[in-house]
């Protein structure tokens, strides 16, 4: 996972983009179930919350992403569900200075 991260190959915004927008994974497939008249099974239910915790986790161990806190900053109307929702998560770390600064 670290040489992904390290690697000149995917560029750190984009990676944080798109686990953002995993975020979302769940309510699309609720979305798709909706729409067949079927129900989401047990099993794809534990499955999407063990995917949502694992990939919760991550997100709060990487710091965010340039794009990401430019957007906080200029307060951008454009956000997703998905960014709202990690927006709730680090908008009470924002206040704290040290944490801040290893942000910057």
């Amino acid at each position: 996972a670290c040489d992904v991260l390290y690697s000149k190959l995917v560029k750190y915004d984009e990676l944080y983009i798109a686990l953002t927008s995993l975020l979302a994974a769940g309510s699309q497939l609720d979305t798709v179930r909706r729409k067949e008249n079927k129900n989401v099974t047990a099993l794809e239910a534990c499955a999407l919350q063990y995917y949502f915790l694992i990939l919760w986790r991550i997100l709060g161990i990487l710091p965010p992403s340039k794009t990401y806190m430019n957007q906080l900053a200029v307060n951008s109307p454009e956000m997703s569900e998905c960014d709202i929702l990690h927006t709730l998560r680090w908008s009470s770390r924002l206040r704290i200075s040290s944490y801040v600064n290893w942000i910057k």
